[in-house]
């Protein structure tokens, strides 16, 4: 009887021992399990985001740097040709460059926001350097001095877009450097035009003024051909009248002499 009880008790601990490495086993395979789940749905995760700065290469980083503050250089100059152009070809160019430069960096904007990429919110000291010197003209000055300096901005800015559209690692920023460029040559060409238009009315000008200057210096042709009056002195005309006159009144005077005599 003794014997049937420890045996029946050992059977039951031997069940209780199996059930236990039976709970415990799964538990431990399970919390792997999730753990690898939970590191794949974050690598999954991570490979999903988009083009995060890190990712981004030198070229392209520049190349948003500096278009986005050519970009506002060219608009706050428009802005000021606007106002203070004498010439309505450069105040048309002025409206035109604003228009047009503040739609390319609305769209690089969104395009650096979309990877990452820090956009710079004020203008380099240079570009400040330029902007002050024209807040300060006006009025055919200003023209010269605008158009010059456009001139080479967008020589420059062409250079730049075009070191982008063959050189730069991401495909949506050469493709927006690619397509901006023809817009760029086409406002270099309406430089180039507004400047030999300011040139043409500034050599005009200076030709009127020579001309005027040499009008006004001028005398009196009937003055010039009598120096005499001018000094006091008798004129070649007037010398043998003169003369003959004094002729006379020497005689009459020889004359009256020898009467007296």
């Amino acid at each position: 009887m003794c014997k049937s009880f420890a045996f029946v008790a050992a059977l039951g601990l031997l069940a209780a021992c199996s059930s236990s490495d039976m709970s415990s086993t799964p538990s431990g395979q399970n919390d792997q399990q999730g753990q690898g789940i939970n590191r794949s749905s974050i690598d999954a995760s991570n490979n999903s985001m988009p083009n995060s700065s890190s990712s981004v290469s030198d070229q392209d980083r520049r190349f948003v740097h500096d278009a986005a503050i050519g970009g506002m250089a060219e608009m706050e100059e428009g802005k000021i040709a606007g106002q203070q152009a004498g010439n309505d070809q450069v105040r048309q160019l002025g409206q035109h460059m604003v228009a047009d430069h503040t739609k390319a960096n609305d769209e690089l904007k969104q395009l650096a926001m979309s990877k990452s990429i820090s956009v710079p919110t004020d203008l380099d000291s240079m570009h400040q350097s330029a902007i002050a010197e024209l807040t300060k003209m006006n009025g055919g000055g200003f023209d010269q001095k605008y158009v010059s300096n456009q001139v080479k901005d967008h020589e420059d800015a062409i250079k730049l877009f075009q070191t982008e559209s063959r050189q730069g690692q991401d495909g949506e920023l050469k493709a927006f450097a690619a397509k901006t460029i023809p817009t760029l040559e086409h406002h270099l060409q309406m430089v180039k035009d507004a400047d030999k238009n300011v040139r043409s009315m500034s050599n005009g000008n200076s030709i009127n003024s020579n001309q005027g200057s040499m009008n006004s210096g001028s005398s009196n042709p009937g003055m010039s051909n009598q120096p005499g009056n001018q000094n006091g002195n008798l004129n070649p005309g007037d010398t043998g009248n003169t003369g003959s006159t004094s002729t006379g009144q020497g005689g009459a005077g020889a004359n009256g002499g020898a009467n007296g005599r």
